[in-house]
């Protein structure tokens, strides 16, 4: 059944809020409706916070948009004059629900049992604090105990009591600091404050501790961050099961012995999702030092301290000694810019901080030569791509490009200069050389896919080689090259992007998009407990025969080590262990752990660097450093 347009008075009072007109987009088809969405997300955000009141929360105005994108794809047959007017008027009525739902939540100020009730200057030194160590102490408020944030997030009752005495005595710092101006943030504050505290994740509740720790690079629900004077926070999670019972209070009395309680760990990451050499991995603090100071590295200073590891890329389809990271600063909760030259032995950090909202980095092929560096955003909830002129410049945003995955052509540097973003609704390019608003091309449409599948694609360079490809791309079913006769297929496929030619579909697979990770002619695709491995660029698939003994519940990350280009493996078992394993050139899988505690009890994401080196950055525990032929694990790359 067709839907139109109609009149409606809300119209001119949304036009008058936000004091322009609706550009006219016509809509005859899905595809259509999902152009029209990617490319104008930016405008129903902003229509969306017009449309909610002031006390509305960043989640609620992200959860407002995903649910009326969700609707408005699920259409069959939109055929509408003027697509974006319809669509505010969904989301319209999308954010008066929003605000019902919201009124029927009881208030609750969570109270600290040493700081006392977290409103006023105390809210506002709690938002200086690091994503991690404000949730913790927020979960510690609300009653939780050290047993039950430590299995919510992934950590260890001793390592849950060391953050939350750090975070009290940074908090009394900055309170007894900023005793006088901070409580004059007190007439901006308390809307904003009050949403923080009340926020709930419905679907933390249904689907259990997990899901809210998963950073899925294939879903449509963007993974928003509340922003306090240009600090991120993440969405909490629901409860344990147990919250139905009484809490045990929350004992944290300081380290008796301060010298041997440091901690030594302090990158957060949740699952490693591989998109081309980009590791994608959800950022917090933990127990050891992180990347962020220059300095050489060495001994229990793996990496230095105030950063918690959010994405790590390295030179697309090499096992190069180049890493370059983005993380957040423990010491003001902003995001930093770091890399190293020389395979994670010594690092620096640039003085420009990249947008809070990257998620994801892509480097040119012959980085540093060529010195930019390319960020990518969730595809819902980001606004642009972004690049950087060099590592110590500012990054700016590739206005026009559809946000997503990015990934730079495999011949950026000799005639082919596009890079690619993997968005909401099929793969576009642009050329970054060219002039601002850079013009976006469709290579890869799957708006009809991701609407039925609920995933984008993934996308990932190859090795550069005379007359390869410049993409890899894994789409969802029903993917199409604009402008090609070929019929789409039923399964996800398997795409190559040839320079100066349209894509080409080489394969199909069964499983939906979930990673790629490439190097030379092999590469691998894997979501949940599967993984396939290719070794002709995607043209045909095999399955990687995960180990028996590993009882996989998840494949973390995946890396190409070595001349062989052996795969190895983080896995989370059904145990809810983790380790490192690796297959030899007969196909045998063994545990390369090596007795390294760190590797069983927190995921990583793995990458291969030069001279067979293996780099795993942890959740919760910095990095640890390998190579191949010695697998002795060590603070820093040998």
């Amino acid at each position: 059944m067709a839907h139109k347009a109609s009149a409606h008075p809300g119209d001119a009072r949304s036009r008058k809020r936000t004091g322009r007109a609706l550009p006219v987009v016509s809509v005859s088809t899905r595809s259509d409706m999902a152009v029209m969405l990617a490319l104008h997300n930016r405008l129903l955000r902003e229509r969306a916070r017009h449309y909610l009141d002031d006390a509305a929360t960043d989640d609620e105005v992200e959860d407002s948009v995903e649910r009326t994108v969700r609707w408005l794809l699920a259409i069959e047959n939109p055929s509408l004059d003027h697509g974006l007017r319809y669509a505010t008027k969904a989301l319209r009525n999308e954010c008066e629900r929003t605000m019902r739902r919201r009124s029927e939540v009881v208030e609750e100020v969570p109270s600290d049992r040493r700081l006392g009730p977290l409103i006023g200057p105390k809210a506002w030194a709690l938002e200086r604090l690091a994503p991690r160590a404000r949730r913790t102490m927020v979960w510690a408020a609300q009653g939780w105990s050290t047993a039950q944030i430590a299995e919510a997030d992934n950590s260890t009752p001793e390592a849950v009591r060391f953050r939350l005495y750090y975070a009290r005595k940074r908090m009394k710092k900055w309170l007894a600091e900023h005793e006088g101006s901070a409580s004059a943030l007190l007439l901006v504050v308390p809307h904003r404050v009050r949403g923080f505290f009340n926020r709930r994740v419905a679907s933390g509740a249904a689907e259990g501790l997990a899901a809210p720790f998963t950073i899925a690079a294939a879903s449509l629900a963007p993974l928003v961050a509340l922003s306090f004077f240009g600090a991120g926070e993440q969405a909490l999670p629901a409860r344990p099961a147990q919250a139905a019972q009484p809490y045990a209070l929350l004992q944290s009395a300081p380290p008796t012995n301060l010298a041997q309680a440091q901690p030594t760990a302090t990158s957060e990451a949740s699952p490693a999702l591989l998109a081309g050499h980009s590791s994608v991995l959800a950022a917090g603090p933990g127990q050891q030092p992180s990347i962020l100071a220059s300095l050489p590295l060495g001994g229990a200073a793996a990496v230095p301290f105030d950063m918690q590891l959010t994405a790590v890329a390295t030179l697309p389809g090499t096992q190069s000694s180049v890493i370059v990271a983005i993380g957040v600063d423990h010491r003001c909760g902003c995001p930093a810019l770091t890399q190293s030259l020389d395979g994670g032995t010594t690092w620096e950090t640039s003085p420009a901080a990249p947008p809070p909202d990257v998620t994801q980095l892509a480097l040119p092929p012959n980085y540093p030569a060529d010195p930019r560096i390319f960020a990518g955003v969730d595809p819902v909830a980001g606004r642009a791509p972004y690049q950087a002129a060099a590592f110590d410049k500012p990054f700016t945003p590739l206005t026009g490009l559809p946000p997503g995955q990015v990934a730079v052509s495999a011949h950026l540097e000799d005639g082919d200069p596009r890079l690619f973003s993997a968005a909401l609704t099929g793969v576009w390019s642009t050329n970054p050389n060219g002039a601002a608003p850079y013009p976006p091309h469709e290579e890869i449409d799957y708006s009809s896919g991701s609407a039925v599948q609920n995933v984008i694609g993934a996308i990932a360079t190859p090795t550069p080689t005379l007359g390869g490809p410049a993409l890899l791309a894994w789409a969802p079913a029903l993917a199409a090259v604009p402008g090609s006769a070929t019929q789409p297929s039923l399964n996800s496929a398997m795409v190559r992007c040839p320079v100066a030619a349209p894509c080409v579909t080489v394969s199909t697979m069964s499983l939906s998009p979930g990673a790629l990770v490439t190097t030379a002619s092999a590469l691998v695709a894997y979501k949940g407990n599967s993984a396939f491995i290719s070794h002709d660029l995607g043209a045909s698939f095999a399955q990687l025969l995960l180990p028996d003994e590993a009882h996989v519940v998840t494949v973390q990350s995946v890396a190409l080590v070595g001349t062989s280009l052996l795969p190895w493996v983080t896995m989370t078992s059904s145990d809810g262990a983790t380790g490192v394993f690796r297959q030899d050139a007969h196909g045998s899988w063994s545990d390369v752990s090596n007795g390294e505690r760190l590797l069983h009890t927190h995921r990583g994401a793995l990458v291969a660097i030069d001279r067979g080196r293996v780099l795993d950055a942890l959740v919760d525990a910095g990095y640890r450093c390998t190579a191949a032929d010695v697998l002795r694990w060590l603070p820093r790359c040998p």
